[in-house]
């Protein structure tokens, strides 16, 4: 009989074993829920297959949880991540090392205590923030120096002197404005001469260069003479008599010469508007001087040309160091050429330009002047265009890519006829002399205001000088030491014509605005009829001073040339006994009441220029560097030293 009243609490425990259970004897349905653990499940037992997944998957998917799938799992492909690279101040590859970039550590990249200022060097102090702080820091100077108090503020460069108070001072002129002066020399230095005078000043040496076209016998010769001026500017001597110019012979030598000196190379320089020996083209000569006489080299063309002018004008530009050569062509225009000199005296030529062209029978009178204030060079003529003649100008400055000149327009600063007028330029102003001949060659004076932004002129009104009615030749320069203008004119005691016995005279201007007001004029000369080429003397020789040349023609001295010099002002040295005090150069600028270092014999000193390399220069009254040996006053000389190169000097206290 089937068993079949047997319940649960009537099976003993453990009764039922697995070998009472058939296979596949229990389903799903006979294990309860959560009767399955943990602990029943065996190592390695569940794979893919035992697990719920939403789909199938492929190699390389990852296992990722998704709520609303089947079994909650799908199979997924990873979001990869790769590094980026770094790059600026810090820079990486991928995952590499993160390094500081080359050359890219700055100022604003340390951490350093203070602000600093310009100069400082970088110090380690540890209790400071950063361990780092800007500092001042001395360097001991090389060389011979000795640190002393200056008396006095005391610019780079410059040579010193002990006082008696132990201190230093600079060696310089005090200039003082005078009356002027009667001529230097009563008898004046006299030239056979027919005219075309002109003058250029080595204001280191004080050499004057004159030079001169004569007529002798029928030829023309171009001819020059070399002064010598003392340290005071109390007498002048002749070194050595009348010479030709570049050749004896008339045929080689240049005509219709104007002169000029380079202050940066220390040489004299000439252009001509006919060169005989080079088939009469426009040619420039270099001029060193030697013992008493000038070395002419170096010869260059400037304008192939062969066309005669004696219209020429030479300028040079100190801010530049190049001079400009202005020349004009009967009906062909007024032109120009900028030249520089390098240091073995030969000149470069930028190329002739054209200042004014236009259809005009002539362009004469031609005058040029610079202004360091402004940078501007200035030139103006007289335009003839059949019965009319006008005065007209250009204002120019050297062109910022290479020596040509850039120009402004051209325009009237006179429209009525007039003869001959001086030019000259200073402290940011340009002033026009000239007599009126509608005016019955009354001297009259224009003042304009140049224009340091770009190429132009304002100008004040036409005035009258009130120095003379009748006037017949003039000249003008500028003297910078007293900012106030020279005029040198002639006077005729008819008023209608140039005569012997015409007085040559001289004056000073001051300008106020457009305006100026003229000092009572001097006669130095009673008896001739031409007043020409006036310029300024300076540098070295203790005073300020107008030098100039005229031809008188008077009946008893017909042919003869005299050359002048003029006081306008005076000038005190504090050099002591020719520079026994002397001690060296300053390196640096020195404030007043403050302590610096002087190089001393021995030591070397920059700052200079214009020197000849090898050669012995000496501390002048002014201060400046010269070769002259003696004071004004006849002391021998001592300070100074031996120039290494154009800007540097072995200091010396002596010549041993």
């Amino acid at each position: 009989m089937a068993l079949t009243q047997i319940s649960t609490g009537g099976v003993k425990d453990d009764a039922v074993t697995a070998g009472k259970i058939p296979a596949n004897a229990v389903g799903s349905s006979e294990i309860a829920d959560d009767a399955v653990d943990q602990g029943a499940i065996a190592d390695e037992a569940v794979d893919e297959a035992r697990l719920q997944i939403s789909n199938a998957g492929s190699n390389g998917q990852f296992l990722q949880k998704q709520s609303g799938n089947t079994g909650g799992l799908t199979w997924a492909a990873a979001n990869e991540y790769t590094h980026p690279n770094h790059s600026g101040e810090v820079t990486s590859t991928a995952d590499g090392a993160q390094v500081i970039a080359s050359n890219i550590v700055d100022e604003d990249n340390l951490k350093i205590s203070n602000a600093g200022t310009n100069g400082q060097y970088l110090q380690k102090q540890s209790g400071n923030t950063g361990g780092l702080t800007w500092a001042d820091v001395t360097i001991p100077p090389s060389g011979n120096t000795v640190e002393l108090v200056a008396d006095g503020a005391i610019a780079a460069g410059k040579a010193v002197q002990l006082k008696t108070n132990g201190k230093i001072e600079e060696i310089k002129e005090t200039v003082a404005e005078s009356n002027i002066a009667a001529k230097v020399d009563n008898n004046g230095i006299e030239d056979t001469t027919t005219g075309q005078n002109y003058l250029a000043y080595d204001p280191t040496n004080r050499y004057v260069l004159h030079t001169w076209q004569s007529n002798e016998s029928g030829v023309e010769y171009s001819n020059y003479r070399l002064y010598t001026i003392n340290a005071n500017g109390a007498t002048m001597s002749s070194s050595g008599s009348d010479q030709r110019l570049v050749s004896s012979s008339a045929s080689s030598q240049p005509q219709h010469v104007r002169c000029g000196f380079d202050t940066n190379r220390g040489k004299f320089l000439i252009i001509n508007g006919k060169d005989r020996s080079s088939s009469n083209q426009k040619t420039s000569y270099v001029g060193t001087v030697s013992g008493t006489s000038v070395t002419w080299s170096n010869k260059t063309v400037f304008d192939t040309n062969t066309t005669e002018t004696n219209k020429l004008e030479l300028v040079y530009d100190t801010t530049n160091n190049m001079f400009i050569a202005f020349y004009a062509y009967y009906n062909s225009g007024l032109n120009c050429n900028a030249g520089t000199m390098n240091s073995s005296g030969e000149m470069t030529w930028a190329g002739a330009q054209t200042v004014q062209s236009g259809s005009f029978n002539a362009i004469e009178v031609i005058s040029a002047a610079y202004d360091s204030t402004t940078n501007r060079i200035v030139t103006i003529w007289r335009l003839e265009n059949g019965s009319a003649r006008s005065g007209h100008m250009k204002v120019g400055r050297k062109s910022t890519s290479d020596n040509t000149i850039t120009w402004g327009d051209s325009s009237e600063w006179h429209g009525q006829d007039w003869d001959l007028a001086g030019l000259a330029c200073g402290n940011g102003k340009v002033v026009v002399v000239f007599n009126d001949k509608n005016d019955s060659r009354k001297l009259k004076y224009k003042v304009g205001t140049l224009s340091s932004s770009d190429n132009t002129v304002s100008w004040g009104s036409t005035t009258a000088t009130g120095l003379t009615d009748h006037c017949f030749n003039v000249d003008l320069c500028y003297q910078p030491n007293i900012d106030k203008f020279l005029i040198s004119y002639t006077v005729s005691p008819n008023g209608t014509t140039e005569q012997n016995g015409d007085d040559s005279k001289i004056a000073k201007g001051e300008v106020s605005g457009t305006s100026m007001t003229w000092s009572n004029a001097t006669t130095y000369d009673g008896n001739s009829n031409r007043g020409l080429n006036i310029i300024p003397l300076g540098g070295t020789l203790g005073s300020s001073f107008a030098a100039f040349a005229h031809t008188g023609l008077a009946a008893n001295d017909s042919t003869k040339n005299k050359f002048y010099i003029q006081h306008a002002a005076t000038a005190t040295s504090n050099q002591y006994e020719g520079g026994k005090r002397f001690i060296g150069f300053t390196p640096s600028a020195i404030s007043d009441g403050a302590a610096g270092t002087v190089n001393t014999d021995g030591n070397t000193i920059d700052n200079q220029s214009g020197l000849t390399a090898g050669t012995r220069y000496y501390v002048q009254d002014s201060g400046a560097l010269g070769t002259g040996t003696s004071s004004g006053s006849g002391v021998t000389l001592r300070g100074g030293g031996l120039a290494l190169s154009a800007s540097k000097v072995l200091i010396r206290y002596k010549d041993e």
